[in-house]
């Protein structure tokens, strides 16, 4: 299963490898180094967050529970999406994308860049 991963290392969205390419044009490690970046480590395959919703089958997209997420309030709330969206069922607070809920309450997981909005 994809994993939300945070540990930093340069990455290139393997989507490039796809018919249509990356969603989000990420054809090299520099682009791709301010996105979030999902990972199945028994693959050594990487994907950002368009190429999640649009290339990997339902069951294989996202797995929270690659560890226990440590949730505490962020107070940093600009620019930010819940990721609740990417799980099945969507966010319930209807976002779909970065910024729809600034000044909204956001709970942060530090290790892994993790948001869920409050309702989620």
């Amino acid at each position: 299963p994809l994993c939300l991963s945070a540990d930093g290392a340069p990455w290139r969205c393997d989507g490039v490898n796809f018919q249509g390419g990356c969603v989000r044009g990420g054809t090299s490690h520099l682009r791709t180094c301010d996105w979030s970046k999902f990972r199945c480590h028994e693959c050594n395959f990487d994907l950002c967050e368009g190429c999640v919703e649009r290339f990997a089958r339902p069951e294989r997209r996202f797995n929270v529970r690659c560890h226990e997420h440590q949730l505490k309030r962020s107070y940093v709330e600009l620019d930010w999406a819940c990721d609740g969206r990417l799980l099945p069922g969507g966010c319930a607070s209807g976002c779909t994308a970065f910024g729809q809920l600034d000044g909204r309450q956001r709970f942060r997981c530090d290790e892994c860049n993790f948001d869920l909005c409050g309702p989620c």
